[in-house]
C-alpha cells in the first residue's frame, strides 16, 4: 500500500508540477509531502525532488504556489536532511551559474530573489553540524551570497529592496546569526559575491542595530576583500556591486584612498583598462572624499582611453572622468586634468583627427 502511494505521488513529477492547473498544486504537493517518511525514498528520489522544486522558479508567479514550494523544501530537508541539504545546494549552484547567468537582467534579478529565499530556508533548517552539513555549509553561504548579488543586478530597486528583505529577516531570525555569517564568510576568497554580502551584513548592523563596531574592526579586511574582489579583477564588476559596498566606501580615510585604492585602482587600470573603466567611475560616486590630489594619478589611464577605438570604453571613460572629476575641489586638480586631455587630443601619441574620437 505504502509503496503504491509512493510511486502515484511521484508518477510523472516534473511534468506535473509544471503542467497541472493551479487549483490542483496544493494536493499535488501535499500528496508528495505524505510521502516522504516512506523508506524507499532513497538519494536518487530526494534528488529529482529537489529539481523539480527548481523547475517551478520562474513558473509559480503567485504567492500561494511559492508558499506550496517552500512548504515542501522544509518538508523534504526535515525528512532527509543529509541528502536534501547536497543536492538542493546543486539546484542552487546550477541556476546561479547556468540558468540564471544568461538570463535578461530583470527575469534573472526577480529570480535570484526568489532563489535566495529557497537558499535561507535551508540554511535555516538544516543541520550543519553534521559531516554532510560542515562540507555544505560554505557551498551554501557562496550560494546565497551569489544569489543576493544576482538579485542587485537589475537596477530596479523594487526587486533589490526585497532580496536585502530576505536577507534582513533571515539574520534578524535568529542571536548572532548576521555575526557568525560576517565571520564565515571574511574567511572565505575574495570574489565579488562575498565583498558584497560582508558589505550588507555591516549595512544590516548599522540600519538594524546601530552598530558600527564591525566595520571598525575589520576594515582592513574588508577593504581586502574589497581590492581583490572588485578591484584587481579579470572580469568586469557590475555597477551594482560597487553599489551594494557603499557603507564600506563612504567610511574610506584619505590615508586608505591614497595607499590602498588608488594604488589598486592604478594598477588594474594600466593591466585591463576596459575591465575596470566603468569602476573606476561607480567607485568614486561613493566615497565621500576630495581627490583633488589624486586627479592625475586617477586621470591619466582614464583620459588615454578617451581615444580609444572601442566605444564602450571611450564612454566608460568619460562617465569615469567625469566622476574623478566631480570629486576634486580645487580648481588647479582640474585644470591638471584638462590639460592631459588636451596633451592627447593634440598629440601625445600623435594628433587626434577622428572626428568622433575629439
Amino acid at each position: 500500500m505504502a509503496d503504491a502511494e509512493l510511486a502515484k505521488a511521484l508518477k510523472d513529477l516534473p511534468n506535473r508540477v509544471l503542467n497541472v492547473p493551479i487549483e490542483e498544486r496544493p494536493e499535488l504537493f501535499q500528496n508528495v509531502i505524505a510521502v516522504l517518511p516512506n523508506p524507499g525514498i532513497n538519494a536518487t528520489i530526494v534528488r529529482g525532488i529537489c529539481k523539480v522544486i527548481g523547475t517551478t522558479l520562474t513558473k509559480y508567479k503567485d504567492p500561494e504556489s511559492q508558499t506550496l514550494v517552500k512548504e515542501l523544501l522544509v518538508a523534504v530537508l526535515k525528512q532527509h536532511p543529509d541528502l536534501t541539504y547536497e543536492h538542493f545546494n546543486a539546484v542552487l549552484k546550477a541556476l546561479l551559474t547556468k540558468d540564471l547567468a544568461g538570463a535578461p537582467p530583470i527575469k534573472a534579478a526577480q529570480a535570484s530573489a526568489l532563489a535566495l529565499g529557497w537558499a535561507n530556508l535551508i540554511a535555516q533548517h538544516a543541520d550543519h553540524e553534521t559531516a554532510v552539513g560542515k562540507k555544505e555549509f560554505p557551498k551554501l553561504l557562496e550560494n546565497q551570497a551569489g544569489l543576493y548579488q544576482l538579485s542587485l543586478t537589475s537596477g530596479i530597486q523594487k526587486i533589490s529592496d526585497k532580496a536585502y528583505s530576505f536577507l534582513r529577516d533571515f539574520f534578524a531570525s535568529e542571536e548572532g546569526l548576521a555575526q557568525r555569517y560576517f565571520d564565515k564568510l571574511l574567511a572565505l576568497e575574495p570574489s565579488s559575491g562575498v565583498i558584497v554580502m560582508l558589505c550588507t551584513i555591516v549595512r544590516y548592523l548599522q540600519q538594524e542595530q546601530g552598530s558600527v563596531e564591525l566595520l571598525d574592526q575589520h576594515k582592513a579586511k574588508l577593504l581586502d576583500h574589497l581590492v581583490k574582489g572588485l578591484i584587481t579583477v579579470k572580469t568586469k564588476p557590475h555597477a551594482s556591486d560597487i553599489v551594494a559596498c557603499s557603507v564600506l566606501l563612504k567610511a574610506i580615510t584619505k590615508d586608505e584612498l591614497r595607499t590602498i585604492v588608488v594604488p589598486a585602482l592604478q594598477r588594474s587600470m594600466l593591466r585591463s583598462a576596459e575591465v575596470i573603466l566603468r569602476a573606476v567611475g561607480a567607485i568614486m560616486n561613493e566615497i565621500e572624499l576630495d581627490v583633488s590630489d589624486y586627479a592625475l594619478d586617477l586621470g591619466k589611464p582614464l583620459v588615454q582611453n578617451l581615444a580609444s577605438k572601442e566605444e564602450t570604453v571611450r564612454q566608460e571613460a568619460v562617465e569615469s572622468l567625469k566622476q574623478v572629476a566631480l570629486k576634486c575641489g580645487a580648481p588647479s586638480a582640474i585644470e591638471t586634468l584638462l590639460k592631459e586631455v588636451f596633451a592627447v587630443l593634440n598629440g601625445s601619441g600623435g594628433k587626434i583627427t577622428v572626428a568622433e574620437l575629439r
